[in-house]
């Protein structure tokens, strides 16, 4: 049996912090539209303190506002900046703040951009949606139009314009009578690039729109076969297709399917899933987890029946589990008992401790791996050391070598790199499948993000390495619009141009978190203020 949502919500008010924080995270993941869920969290802050109420604040940015909630956020970011706030507090209430309803914020405009505390590049961001907010239609429509045409025929579009179109798209939406037909005609479209794609994508959940759903359904399809296929490509050692712009069309369908939330995305999901690769599959299972119905458990459950990937139905458990449904509790013990311990078993083992805390459910090993779980962090790091190793032999180490001397990459300029990057592992790792994939030489060029979960970035550290002998030369870009602020832009190409930079490395997503272990938290734990990342650095 499912925990009903009221139960979950009344759990925001629990003793302890951590049936508190999952069930904020549990409204949060489903885009709740419930209004009480952040005064509930505010209670809970205002009785334990903002140290103790949750373990981070991440989740707000998910909650639903209103003109009292956004009146609390707009006094407590209003204070001067201390040094002994949490950093995820502050972080947490401006992201709030910044995907608020519009017209919540629209009489509070002149105070948004005197806020002390709110983070750098917010109060842009909250100005540039109010301004589309006030367009007619007919106006919002030739602002897309002139994105799209500026962008024709790319394989990508800049982080910058295509955050415009995600704002141009939200104002479409409160036109729904209007942009209903055009929704529907645009992403029915096959443009070739998948960026327009993507924002019809978000467009169509904005608007909810059901009819949407088996289109979303087939495009998110389509990019994880095409990811399959460039897997079998890479692995040929031939050169792939160019599929960036298609990055974000699962991501905007994660997000318009959870938004939609309907029963008819459950079935149109649990009907494609069996035919659809293993990325697919746990695509699907990572909506089901987020849409909070019975008939989402079952169909998680049947789906269950059927999969033969370990990994796939891990994914399916934590679905049922973050539904914190008791038919979920035992097929996770069992699961944890049958197979060899390694960093799946111990996300489904995790999401097991955290359902039957919430439910109130035990079972006989409880006590144990619940203590166990303290090693979580040591074995985590352990597996990622081993992974890195194999990665760079398969992928590298036969490969040419950068400086043209004709050996191979493992006979010649191998360890100095190695060396040089042993710091920053994720570093190295895209220098190594750099240096595989184009056979660049130096100066090469590297770009790495990292923020709070794999969808946000909050830093950027972009680096070059001159010669196999040279240190690397590193420069750092923090905020938490680092990825759409044009300063920052231009300071990297600069950066890049002075030392003649001419192949740069950009990883599609982030690499993990931006806080680091010593100076921001204690070493050994996980990162307090990432939960996302909680066990994968």
């Amino acid at each position: 049996m499912r925990l009903h949502s009221d139960k979950v919500k009344l759990a925001l008010l629990h003793p302890k912090q951590a049936v508190r924080q999952a069930a904020a995270w549990y409204f949060s993941m489903a885009d709740s539209p419930d209004p009480e869920i952040m005064p509930l969290a505010i209670r809970a802050v205002q009785r334990h303190g903002f140290d103790d109420a949750f373990g981070n604040y991440m989740f707000m940015e998910g909650l639903a506002q209103s003109e009292q909630t956004i009146g609390w956020l707009l006094d407590e970011l209003d204070r001067p900046i201390q040094p002994e706030r949490r950093a995820d507090f502050i972080v947490g209430m401006s992201w709030a703040l910044e995907v608020a309803d519009v017209r919540l914020l629209k009489p509070h405009s002149q105070r948004i951009g005197q806020l002390q505390s709110l983070e750098e590049g917010m109060a842009e961001s909250i100005a540039e949606r109010l301004r589309f907010a006030d367009l007619e239609p007919a106006a919002v429509c030739q602002a897309l139009d002139e994105l799209i045409d500026r962008n024709r025929g790319n394989d990508s579009i800049p982080t910058l314009d295509y955050n415009i179109g995600r704002h141009i798209v939200e104002a479409l939406a409160r036109h729904a009578d209007q942009v209903r037909d055009r929704a529907l005609a645009w992403l029915n479209e096959d443009t070739g690039d998948g960026w327009p794609q993507a924002l019809a994508v978000r467009l169509a959940g904005e608007l909810r729109l059901e009819a949407a759903i088996p289109r979303i359904a087939e495009l998110v399809l389509r990019c994880c076969q095409w990811r399959v296929e460039e897997e079998e490509t890479l692995s040929k050692g031939s050169t792939c297709m160019n599929v960036w712009g298609w990055e974000t069309v699962d991501e905007e369908g994660q997000r318009a399917f959870i938004r939609i939330g309907s029963d008819a995305v459950v079935d149109v999901l649990f009907r494609t899933a069996p035919a659809g690769p293993p990325g697919y599959r746990m695509f699907v299972a990572d909506v089901l987890g987020s849409i909070h119905s019975d008939f989402s458990v079952c169909r998680c459950l049947d789906l269950l029946d059927r999969e033969r990937d370990e990994t796939v139905r891990a994914k399916l458990l934590r679905a049922v589990l973050g539904n914190f449904a008791s038919e979920g509790i035992e097929l996770a013990r069992q699961y944890v008992l049958r197979l060899p311990f390694d960093e799946t078993v111990l996300e489904v083992r995790r999401g097991l401790l955290e359902a039957a805390l919430m439910i109130g459910q035990t079972f006989p090993e409880f006590d144990a791996w619940n203590e166990d779980s303290k090693n979580d962090k040591a074995r985590i790091d352990q597996w990622c050391a081993e992974y890195s190793r194999e990665l760079e032999e398969e992928e590298v180490l036969s490969g040419p070598c950068p400086c043209r001397s004709g050996m191979k990459f493992n006979e010649c300029c191998y360890e100095t790199i190695s060396t040089m990057l042993e710091e920053d592992p994720d570093l190295l790792r895209t220098v190594m499948r750099l240096l595989w994939r184009s056979g660049a030489t130096f100066p090469l060029g590297v770009v790495n993000k990292y923020g709070p979960d794999d969808k946000r970035t909050t830093q950027i550290v972009a680096g070059v390495i001159l010669s196999a002998d040279a240190d690397p030369v590193l420069e750092w870009f923090v905020g938490t619009n680092v990825e759409q602020d044009p300063k920052v832009a231009r300071k990297i190409a600069a950066f890049f141009e002075s030392y003649g930079v001419t192949k740069i490395a950009r990883p599609n997503r982030n690499l993990g978190c931006p806080h680091e272990e010593g100076p921001d938290y204690p070493e050994g734990e996980d990162c307090p203020f990432c939960p996302f990342w909680r066990g994968k650095q």
